[in-house]
């Protein structure tokens, strides 16, 4: 996954806490390649992209790395309250 960087931890935590609690179809923008390769890209609250996936030969591995990251996301946010 190639991301961006934050400008600060407040700017993090805000998008962090975004990601976790909006509907995750808001957040995960699902695409295919020239090659029919399957591609999300991750955008906060204002529709502005913070990270891109790299490619996957199925819609199902897709869709698990999609879920994969959501559980880190939501994994974060818990350490981050601790």
């Amino acid at each position: 996954m190639k991301s961006v960087k934050f400008n600060s931890e407040a700017e993090l935590k805000t998008t962090v806490d975004y990601l976790v609690s909006s509907n995750h179809r808001t957040r995960f923008e699902r695409t295919t390649n020239h090659g029919g390769d399957f591609l999300f890209s991750l955008k906060n609250k204002n529709g502005e992209l913070i990270g891109k996936s790299l490619s996957y030969t199925s819609e199902a591995g897709m869709e698990n790395g999609i879920k994969n990251l959501r559980n880190s996301i939501i994994d974060l946010s818990k350490t981050k309250e601790s």
